[in-house]
């Protein structure tokens, strides 16, 4: 993997709002975090109900959780967000929004991830262990192989934008109708999520380089800017330009 990929694996940064901030991810998010609330207070609204989180813990939220968060302080919020594309060792195992266990070793590696965020061999061997204390003492979901399917077919997409249904079928040795349903069962279909990751990998693109639209379009196996401008704006409600605008954010 080269170190382009590699940093993009991982996206590391610390956040401050106002009084009160509102961020709306209904749309699912494109990979995992670890959250570490420095001042404020934040309620997370998911599918299946609320997870309050206060100053000085820690929380996670899944790859795909769709939710929205409500962030709050009489001067302003300050949080650490981690993310990360891979949780391994947990094969079909998958666990909801929560708050984290915060020990003394674990939030002595998450002052460590706050302190250094260049993504490199020491923050990301920092998040791996924090999640190897984390994981054994978190709440797991039942098993749903639907939903394991869904989140392997996102995987896989995001690593070849111009697949077809079929192709993705095969990588997962479903059915058509196996891959059909397991997309129902989410609420979505193939292209819509396919759209979902281009348009989230398309902003990250916007407001972290120069690359031109046309460049990012082309990455993401548009068959054309024109294609793509639509379906960034479908998505997110924004034009490429005015995603840019919000870079300095």
């Amino acid at each position: 993997m080269d170190d382009a990929r590699f940093s993009t694996t991982f996206l590391f940064r610390t956040f401050t709002f106002g009084p009160r901030h509102h961020t709306d991810n209904r749309a699912g998010v494109d990979r995992h975090f670890v959250g570490f609330l420095r001042r404020g207070n934040a309620r997370f609204v998911t599918e299946t109900g609320e997870v309050p989180v206060r100053e000085g813990e820690a929380f996670y939220i899944p790859s795909g959780c769709r939710y929205e968060s409500f962030w709050t302080d009489p001067e302003a919020v300050c949080f650490d967000s981690f993310g990360f594309q891979l949780l391994p060792g947990t094969g079909a195992v998958r666990y909801p929004l929560q708050i984290l266990p915060a020990d003394g070793e674990i939030l002595a590696l998450l002052e460590e991830l706050h302190s250094h965020q260049a993504v490199d061999c020491r923050s990301v061997g920092a998040l791996y262990r924090l999640l190897g204390l984390a994981l054994p003492r978190m709440r797991s979901l039942p098993s749903c192989r639907r939903a394991a399917l869904v989140e392997e077919a996102a995987r896989y997409m995001t690593d070849h934008w111009d697949c077809s249904a079929q192709e993705l079928s095969r990588h997962l040795g479903v059915s058509a109708s196996g891959l059909y349903a397991a997309f129902q069962y989410a609420g979505t279909t193939p292209v819509e999520m396919k759209h979902r990751l281009q348009a989230e990998r398309a902003e990250r693109l916007l407001t972290t380089t120069d690359l031109s639209v046309e460049e990012i379009s082309a990455a993401l196996g548009f068959s054309s800017s024109a294609y793509f401008r639509r379906v960034f704006f479908s998505v997110t409600g924004r034009t490429p330009r005015q995603a840019r605008k919000d870079r300095a954010f």
